[in-house]
């Protein structure tokens, strides 16, 4: 991408290839299910390997930065499924899952946790607990501003898309 300002060069990024993405995949460690929020406390230990800045437009997260990565295991045979960590100029972490085709392409992404701010009585507003258990039902509790809790469930689908699902 060219960004010009009044004749001036002043930005410049070259898109990365999804198949460029594979080689950083293949880096990440691995974790098994289930999984939850006590996880966000490893995000700085040495589990979550960091991302090169490169990649943060193929992941769409041009406005984070320190990004750092973690795969799960493959769902139905070609869908894979990894964490990514990043974090907000304010300092506040977001952790999102994403489903990568076999070549490398996102095919969809989930935020797990993040932090809106605050309520009055100081609890975090956002995503802020989550759970995927070991055949990836994945249950979200957001908290917002008047302290209500919205609990959601999802499920990967076949395409490698996150689907709503009631729980049962």
């Amino acid at each position: 991408m060219i960004v010009l300002y009044e004749g001036y060069l002043v930005f410049f990024s070259k898109e990365v290839p999804s198949d460029n993405f594979i080689s950083e995949y293949n880096k990440l460690s691995n974790i098994s299910l289930p999984t939850n929020y006590d996880l966000i406390d490893s995000i700085e230990d040495s589990k979550f390997i960091p991302i090169p800045d490169k990649y943060k437009y193929f992941l769409g997260l041009e406005y984070l930065s320190n990004y750092k990565g973690l795969k799960l295991p493959i769902v139905n045979k070609d869908i894979k499924p990894i964490l990514i960590s990043a974090y907000q100029e304010s300092g506040e972490q977001n952790l999102y899952i994403y489903n990568l085709s076999e070549e490398g392409k996102v095919l969809d992404k989930l935020v797990l946790f993040s932090i809106e701010g605050e309520t009055e009585q100081g609890n975090n507003i956002g995503n802020n607990t989550f759970n995927i258990d070991k055949n990836y039902k994945i249950k979200i509790t957001r908290t917002l501003e008047n302290d209500k809790k919205i609990i959601k469930y999802y499920r990967i689908n076949k395409n490698g898309k996150f689907e709503e699902i009631n729980n049962k």
